[in-house]
């Protein structure tokens, strides 16, 4: 079995845990023999299973609504529903100029929105850094943080509170 099948059963084995649990019994059929098989020979496949198994015991722990229960709780949601005045209004986006960014353009023009956030967030860093008005909150936030972190020595050392210059610790 190659990569991409590999890849193809556990994305299936995915599928079907979603959609029948963990229970090989209430597996499709013609997809058991091929699944357990795939359990026993991947460890990430062995993995899902597990968490699809305690998933099961969650969910079989979980107390059932009574039909009484569910009937309320439906006649309550489709009564407020009923109720509410607000209505929904669609409004259409305006279309995006030139419609999408074919593949084939150059790489340049495909990646200008990635690269023009990551200009703005560069940005922003250098004002937060350098700007007098976030500099005694991020102080704050580290003496804060200094403070909750215990300083431990290893066994038989003291701590020393400062590191001679040029001493790696």
């Amino acid at each position: 079995m190659n990569t991409s099948d590999i890849r193809r059963d556990l994305e299936r084995l995915q599928t079907v845990l979603d959609t029948f649990g963990a229970e090989p019994a209430r597996w499709p059929v013609a997809e058991v023999s091929r699944l357990v098989t795939l359990i026993k020979s991947d460890p990430r496949a062995k993995r899902m299973l597990g968490d699809a198994r305690a998933l099961d015991r969650v969910l079989s722990a979980a107390p059932a609504g009574s039909p009484s229960q569910i009937a309320g709780l439906t006649e309550r949601i489709v009564s407020r529903a009923a109720a509410s005045s607000t209505t929904a209004e669609i409004v259409p986006l305006p279309q995006r100029l030139g419609g999408p960014v074919p593949a084939s353009a150059p790489k340049s023009r495909r990646y200008w929105p990635v690269f023009a956030a990551m200009a703005a967030s560069l940005a922003v860093g250098f004002y937060a850094g350098t700007s007098e008005l976030v500099a005694p909150t991020l102080q704050q936030v580290a003496g804060l943080s200094m403070e909750a972190v215990p300083t431990i020595a290893p066994a038989g050392q003291t701590v020393a509170d400062e590191v001679p210059e040029g001493e790696l610790l």
